[in-house]
């Protein structure tokens, strides 16, 4: 007579299962990118991510009650990266450089929220304009407090701090010039980009280094 298998061993059944319902999840998800990267936002439906993924939308809302849920996957994968690239930037720049490492990380923001594709720029709007529970905030105050608490060294190569309200005002500053990036992706070009990228270093050095 075959045994039972005991209540602490895992049972093997379970594993196929398992299995595909996490590959019927990356088919959604890989839908759903391919969307935003061709139609954006705009053409973002379940049905359409549906179709794309070769499963039923009742199949789709076994795994994601609705299209938000999903924009919300995707985001935290994007907001993931993005962090890694940003505080690697903060990390990797010796203090001692002059505003190397303000510049390392507006290339990393800006990088960020230009977008490495149509999926990318679209994630990073969903972010910023959707309601509760953005995670950007967070973002912005964990780097303003790694600078305040850390400091800038400038072209005179003293180490300099902001206090709470001024890193506030220039937090939010540099957040409006994102902003703009994602409604005027010509800004992106390489010229263009260049160009906003050291502008808005200049803005954080002189904040730092303006009258006091």
């Amino acid at each position: 007579m075959a045994r039972k298998p005991s209540e602490n061993q895992p049972d093997s059944r379970r594993r196929p299962r398992q299995a595909r319902a996490l590959e019927k999840i990356e088919l959604i998800l890989e839908a759903s990118r391919r969307i935003l990267d061709r139609h954006g936002l705009e053409g973002f439906t379940t049905n359409h991510v549906a179709e794309l993924a070769g499963v039923s939308v009742g199949t789709l809302y076994q795994y994601f009650p609705n299209k938000d849920r999903i924009l919300d996957e995707l985001a935290r994968h994007e907001l993931a990266q993005l962090t890694a690239g940003i505080m690697q930037a903060l990390s990797d720049r010796p203090a001692e450089a002059p505003g190397e490492r303000i510049r390392a990380v507006i290339h990393a923001v800006v990088s960020a929220y230009g977008g490495r594709s149509g999926a990318h720029r679209a994630l990073m709007q969903y972010l910023l304009t959707r309601g509760g529970g953005n995670p950007l905030p967070g973002l912005r105050g964990s780097i303003m407090a790694h600078l305040v608490a850390r400091g800038v060294t400038g072209p005179d190569r003293q180490l300099r701090n902001l206090g709470e309200a001024q890193a506030f005002v220039l937090a939010h500053a540099v957040s409006g010039v994102l902003r703009a990036l994602l409604e005027e992706p010509d800004a992106m070009a390489p010229a263009r980009r260049e160009g906003i990228e050291e502008a808005l270093v200049q803005l954080v050095l002189g904040y730092y280094w303006g009258e006091r």
